[in-house]
């Protein structure tokens, strides 16, 4: 289990496309102090994978700011 804030939990459900039960943990996470199950912090880890691949770089292949938080939020998500 991990923990995230509210400002992290926002990012998620802001710019990822959630399926039902991901949006339910994460307004339950909301609730719950930022409490994210294991299987749900590697689902969400695996969509920010995706939108990171299609949204998270420029032209010139720098990091976009979204990019930025994904990446940050991989490594967040990241269950060891």
């Amino acid at each position: 289990m991990i923990r995230l804030s509210s400002d992290e939990i926002d990012f998620l459900m802001y710019v990822l496309d959630l399926p039902p039960s991901l949006l339910e943990s994460l307004r339950r996470a909301e609730s719950l102090g930022g409490r994210v199950e294991d299987g749900d912090a590697d689902a969400l880890r695996d969509l920010c994978g995706e939108r990171l691949q299609t949204h998270g770089f420029g032209p010139t292949y720098e990091p976009t700011e979204e990019g930025k938080q994904l990446e940050r939020m991989i490594d967040r998500l990241f269950i060891g």
